[in-house]
């Protein structure tokens, strides 16, 4: 199996504290870790396979960068071709995939989602943004919707039934990338409207129950409903990195690109009963490290996985390199 070994190399460049590294060294540094990872189990391929699932349910997130591949360059029959057969070998029960397409002339999202639901997968897509989440599912999805959380962001909200008739929540979204306070607001936005809020008095079951049945909403989440919510968040936690990583590079390079340290949507997660897949122990992952690899090029995790009533068996960070970010598979139980 792949293991990452070793912490994201463009870290321990000088330069990147001042955020101004071109393009091309991300991609350079990026792709020779993503060849170093696979190197670790002596193979020589960028498909390494993810690892049989050890939970009931597996979820699988990608933001596949529009399906332009690392460099931003189509190619259509080779992105189609690669991010399928990588997907695919993972065996995963819900796909969650950010940026799905744009300018995809050669319509391979489209090859893509006609190849899922010949293997049995229902798809959903994000309709009302530009650069939609996608969500696939072989389990009975019944009820899915869309939840516009400003003008260019939304959340695919799925409620689906595992095969012993549990239902889960799944959420996949993908947050501003420019604003903190606006990703905030995103998620504020989220949970107030998933999440069942109401004070109440007297009876509070009786209460609860009548709010909630008041609601149009279908997916309100309750005391004991399971929930996933994946995506791209676009921001990093201080405390998936070693400190001189934070102090000597992350930090200050958020300081040039004038970014806030911490947009607080992690913590407006925990206090719902979120928990992060990395901080789930004893999880197996594939890293010997002590902080999780980086998802995206820029060395930096963006890309997570959250559970509420479940937890993280497995996690495993993919160096497929057909993307700008990284594959993330994980494996549920409850």
């Amino acid at each position: 199996m792949t293991s990452w070994t070793f912490r994201p190399s463009v870290l321990s460049l000088p330069s990147y504290r001042d955020a101004n590294l071109p393009r091309e060294t991300f991609l350079e540094y990026y792709q020779s870790d993503n060849d170093r990872a696979v190197q670790s189990d002596g193979e020589a391929t960028s498909t390494q396979p993810i690892p049989p699932r050890s939970a009931k349910f597996r979820t699988l997130q990608w933001n596949l960068n529009g399906w332009t591949g690392d460099s931003g360059t189509l190619n259509a029959l080779t992105y189609y071709k690669q991010i399928t057969a990588t997907i695919l070998q993972a065996d995963p029960d819900c796909i969650i995939l950010n940026e799905y397409h744009w300018n995809d002339s050669g319509r391979t999202h489209a090859q893509f989602e006609t190849t899922l639901r010949g293997l049995g997968y229902t798809t959903q897509i994000c309709g009302t943004v530009y650069c939609p989440t996608f969500v696939a599912t072989r389990r009975r999805a019944s009820n899915t919707t869309e939840l516009l959380l400003s003008e260019e962001r939304s959340a695919l909200v799925l409620r689906l039934e595992d095969n012993e008739g549990d239902f889960i929540t799944v959420i996949g979204t993908h947050l501003d990338f420019r604003d903190g306070q606006q990703r905030r607001k995103e998620m504020q936005t989220l949970l107030s409207e998933l999440v069942c809020q109401q004070q109440v008095s007297g009876n509070p079951q009786e209460n609860y129950d009548e709010h909630c049945s008041e609601s149009s909403n279908d997916f309100l989440i309750q005391e004991n409903t399971k929930v996933i919510l994946a995506g791209d968040l676009n921001q990093q936690r201080q405390c998936d990195y070693a400190p001189e990583e934070w102090d000597s590079a992350i930090a200050p390079n958020m300081v040039k690109r004038n970014t806030c340290f911490d947009d607080g949507v992690d913590k407006l997660l925990q206090n719902e009963g979120f928990r992060c897949a990395w901080d789930t122990s004893p999880a197996k992952t594939n890293w010997t490290t002590v902080h999780p690899p980086s998802t995206h090029w820029s060395g930096t995790i963006v890309d997570y996985s959250y559970g509420r009533n479940l937890r993280a068996n497995a996690v495993f960070i993919s160096p497929a390199g057909w993307s700008d970010h990284r594959m993330t598979v994980v494996d549920w139980d409850w």
